[in-house]
């Protein structure tokens, strides 16, 4: 095929994944292969993606896909696969070295169902028994493959016929669950064990019942199969079968004495299982052999309840005609009944519902069965159980009724269907919750058109004095709010916090609903119980254009709350620039102060917010202007180390060394809360570097206190007075000795300081 030079050319190239001794090795061409190797070639070379195979390995099998080899052509027959295994072996390929995956070449050949290798390998010593990584043997996945004359090569080297891979499967249990008929008798006239289960308790009945393979079920019946061994969930061959709905299986089982009754570790019965999954040739079969019908898992669902949650109408109709108790709850209270209504199963309901069901029977949390059809919108469902004498007015125990939760819940249809028959548009519930408040509360317009059409009180209030329109506008439900304005809602209907609609759409910034209510009368300035209007939560939020509208329909722009907050200064001191300017242009007054004499420029302070203060001292604010505990503004700048806002106030007259009412200056909180560039800042400005706090600190005993290194050489440059005692006695130099502070104490005694 290829002449000697080529082959030497492109010996030791590799082409995709492969070398051409792999490429000459999957594809079974021995002439190539002589030419390949020599005394240099490495004859057990691995491919190099991830199924890391030798030579040998893909001349064993049987399969060339997905290698990037498909432009070779194959041509090989059984002869040149033998001529090529063997001449890998011959220049001394290892039998049993195996990949990664632990893989032999003996396992792929069987797995490949490749008899005249397999043989081959085994004569020329291959390892029968070696596994790989997951347990699998040769025997097994020749088993699991179907490969019977493969199966019956290995048994008669001594394969061991009980080997389980991992104790997952044995060769026996994997060949029973795919079907191979023919390997299992083969397995069984080899002293196969028909009982031998794998970790989780499944033996090969379970799994041939499991798949339906009823040839198989026989055969292992007729071996001794244990019909009644439960798995280690406690399921039995017969649960397994009635499971998939194998009828066959099912009655070949219980002909061989199977427990009808006999139930898994959870409790669900072969009757349970089979009435879940539908399967209603498989129920008649477990009823006419005696299966109990009303018997619960524990969870206490029963058949039917069962049944009944997955729409199987047919096999509901079979365990009524058998006794079914169609009144019993299962553990969460909720019956067959119950269960058909939450899940819309309305034939089943009607079926329930002839064989005496009670219609009224309330479920989990006190629910009637009409509320479980309404809260999913069953529509239909609804209507059956209305017709057959449910309470369309029964509510469950927090007091919802079925019109609240089919409202809260949106289901249009199922809201008129209840209000045509008679249901109370204003039944609250506990926490005085009306149908009209659900609805708008979660943005249904239709229904709550629907329920104002039908006579909705529209100014009724829940518990916390919130109305239906305070609802809409607290959630931004413009057309809703709209609609109930058209209906007369209270504009200035306030909650128990004295909150009105147009405050709550003010705190939200809800502009376009804002502007509704004004335009049809609602007080501009109507504040809540702390003395919060409208325009000051606008402005605490930032909510330029609703604190535009408000200015422009006559708020008073200098309203402060009970704390003495005006609106302006609530703005500054969450950093809303825009609001601020708007504010200012309206004629706010930019010295009021809040409580504890807090003013705009120091909550713009607090929290560094330079620009706003900029427009502050620019209208007249006082850079001076001292709180209760007699901090200015740069004092509380300095504070939280702002400093390019400390570097405004000064620029702007602020006092440097204007103190607070314990002597503490804006350098002393600089040093204390370690403010290096705000330090140098009020060093630069002149700051007084010796003025001391009550109890005699100075900055440079902070410093020392904080081991601020730093700190330090500004303070000392600036003349700070190395020998300056506090009130307890203690200079610098005793601090930083007490805390150790060697480095410190060092500096301060080159500055001076007097160690004694």
């Amino acid at each position: 095929m290829f002449t000697d030079s080529e082959i030497a050319k492109f010996k030791k190239v590799k082409f995709n994944t492969m070398y051409p001794i792999h490429i000459a090795s999957v594809f079974h061409n021995s002439h190539i292969l002589d030419h390949l190797i020599d005394e240099d070639t490495n004859i057990d070379i691995f491919t190099t993606d991830e199924e890391h195979m030798t030579p040998l390995m893909l001349a064993s099998g049987n399969n060339t896909q997905g290698r990037g080899c498909e432009i070779i052509q194959r041509t090989e027959s059984k002869d040149s696969t033998i001529q090529t295994v063997e001449s890998l072996i011959l220049s001394g390929a290892k039998i049993n070295l195996c990949n990664k995956k632990g893989i032999s070449p003996l396992i792929i050949a069987c797995r490949d169902g490749q008899n005249s290798t397999a043989r081959l390998l085994l004569k020329k010593g291959a390892n029968i028994h070696l596994c790989d990584k997951r347990g699998i043997s040769p025997l097994l996945i020749a088993c699991a493959n179907g490969h019977k004359s493969t199966a019956e090569l290995l048994l008669t080297n001594h394969a061991e016929v009980n080997v389980c891979e991992n104790n997952i499967a044995s060769p026996l249990l994997i060949a029973c669950r795919n079907g191979h008929e023919a390997i299992v008798q083969f397995l069984l006239s080899n002293s196969a064990r028909v009982n031998l289960c794998n970790y989780d308790g499944w033996s090969p009945l379970h799994v041939a019942c499991y798949n339906g393979h009823e040839s198989i079920v026989q055969k292992l019946l007729s071996e001794g199969a244990k019909v009644n061994e439960c798995n280690k969930t406690g399921n039995s061959p017969l649960y397994k079968a009635c499971q998939s709905g194998h009828k066959s299986i099912v009655s070949h089982l219980l002909d061989t004495g199977a427990d009808v009754n006999l139930c898994e570790q959870y409790g669900p019965s072969p009757l349970w299982i089979a009435c879940r999954n539908g399967h209603e040739a498989t129920v008649q079969i477990l009823l006419n052999n005696g299966a109990k019908v009303n018997l619960c898992e524990n969870d206490r669902w029963n058949p039917l309840h069962s049944a009944c949650f997955n729409g199987h109408e047919n096999v509901a109709q079979l365990l009524l005609q058998n006794g079914a108790d169609k009144n019993t709850f299962n553990k969460i209270v909720v019956s067959a009944l119950g269960i058909a209504c939450k899940n819309g199963h309305k034939s089943i309901v009607h079926f329930l519902l002839i064989n005496g069901a009670d219609v009224n029977l309330c479920q989990q949390d006190r629910a009637s069965l009409l509320w479980i059809a309404c809260e999913n919108g069953h529509e239909g469902t609804a209507e059956l159980l209305l017709v057959n004498g449910a309470d369309v007015n029964a509510c469950q125990e927090g007091g919802a009724s079925p019109l609240l939760i089919a409202c809260k819940n949106g289901h249009e249809t199922t809201v008129q269907l209840l209000l045509n028959n008679d249901a109370k548009v204003n039944l609250c519930e506990n926490n005085g919750l009306s149908p009209l408040h659900v609805a708008c509360l979660n943005g249904h317009e239709r229904i709550a058109k629907l329920l104002l059409n039908n006579g909705a009180e529209v100014n009724l209030f829940e518990n916390n004095g919130v109305s239906a329109l305070w609802i809409a506008c607290h959630n931004g439900y413009k057309n809703i709010a709209q609609l109930l304005v058209v209906n007369d809602a209270d504009l200035n209907l306030c909650n128990k916090n004295g909150s009105s609609p147009l405050w709550i759409a003010s705190q939200y910034g809800h502009t376009s609903i804002a502007q509704l209510l004004l335009k049809n009368g609602a007080h501009v300035n109507l504040c809540n119980k702390t003395g919060c209007s409208p325009l000051w939560i606008a402005c605490q939020n930032g909510h330029e254009n609703t604190a535009q509208l408000l200015l422009v329909n006559s708020a008073e722009v200098n309203l402060c709350q009970q704390d003495g907050a005006s609106p302006l200064w609530i703005a500054c001191r969450n950093g809303h620039k825009a609001t601020v300017q708007l504010l200012l242009s309206n004629g706010a007054c930019v010295n009021t102060f809040a409580k504890n004499r807090w003013n705009p420029v120091h909550a713009a302070s607090y929290n560094g917010h330079k620009d706003i203060a900029q427009l502050l001292l620019n209208n007249g604010a006082d850079v001076n202007h001292q709180n209760k505990n007699g901090c200015s503004p740069l004092w509380i700048a300095c504070q939280n180390g702002h400093v390019s806002t400390a570097q405004l106030l000064l620029v702007n007259g602020a006092m440097v060394d204007l103190c607070q009412q314990d002597g503490a200056s804006p350098l002393w909180i600089a040093c204390r809360n370690r403010h290096k560039a705000t330090v140098q800042l009020l060093l630069s400005h002149g700051a007084n570097v010796n003025l001391f706090e009550k109890n005699g600190w100075s900055p440079l005993h902070l410093a020392c206190y904080n081991m601020d290194e730093s700190i330090l050489p500004f303070l000392l440059t600036k003349g700070a007075d190395v020998n300056l005692y506090n009130k307890n006695g203690s200079s610098p130099l005793l601090i930083a000795c007490q805390n150790g502070h060697t480095r410190i104490a060092e500096l301060l005694m080159a500055s001076g300081a007097e160690f004694n």
